[in-house]
């Protein structure tokens, strides 16, 4: 299902919610998806492809962003999505801190919870 989505270049809202073990939940395609505005992947964890945020380098258009309960270890793409509004990170661990979240500055609500980080000084 999620490598058919390039044939849908001007897709504005995505949600690929709790699909346990799904083999081949890779969201590489979804760079060529521009417009793409919100983005729900929560409760994936169990799908080993969708484990990175590069291939939404080309999303500059991703005003929300749920990766709640996803193999997501890293945010430092995540300074890329510069009109990101709404991010929801629970239950992640992630490898680096919060920082990259001080580039994202349209952030308006951030959800977190769970995840493994003890410091959130940049969040001040």
């Amino acid at each position: 299902v999620v490598n058919s989505l390039s044939a849908f270049p001007q897709l504005r809202h995505l949600e690929i919610t709790s699909c346990y073990m799904v083999q081949g939940a890779d969201i590489t395609p979804l760079r060529f998806s521009s417009a793409l505005q919100t983005l729900d992947i929560r409760f994936t964890v169990s799908s080993p492809d969708i484990t990175n945020l590069s291939p939404l380098t080309h999303c500059l258009a991703l005003t929300e962003l749920d990766i709640s309960r996803t193999q997501i270890t890293d945010l430092r793409l995540l300074p890329v999505c510069m009109r990101l509004r709404k991010l929801r990170v629970t239950g992640c661990r992630f490898d680096t801190n919060l920082e990259p979240l001080t580039a994202c500055s349209k952030l308006q609500t951030i959800r977190i919870g769970g995840i493994g980080i003890t410091d959130i000084e940049p969040l001040r």
